[in-house]
């Protein structure tokens, strides 16, 4: 299953409530890491971000900053919505010496 399925199976059907979703993104996130840690990814740190929010027809911008080694590191974001809330979903390796 991919990260959009999964992100799919976690909210189909959910409305936003700010405390149900502050879970559901604590939950997303434990899921992910643990199904990236079964690819057995040796001197990788993993970061698994979770953000989940109200669907209001309003924009929204999300950046992050790292010393990042192109040759080495990675990540890979999914997202959803529905008309209620928004997902997004990303989980960055970046590998240690």
């Amino acid at each position: 299953m991919d990260a959009g399925s999964l992100l799919e199976s976690f909210l189909d059907g959910e409305l936003y409530e700010a405390r149900k979703c502050s879970q559901i993104a604590q939950n997303l996130t434990d899921v992910i890491k643990a199904r990236v840690k079964e690819l057995s990814l040796p001197r990788y740190k993993l970061l698994v971000n979770v953000m989940i929010g109200q669907n209001a027809g309003q924009s929204l911008s999300f950046a992050s900053r790292s010393v990042w080694n192109a040759m080495t590191d990675n990540f890979a974001s999914a997202s959803y919505h529905n008309e209620t809330l928004f997902a997004v979903a990303t989980v960055f390796a970046v590998y240690r010496e």
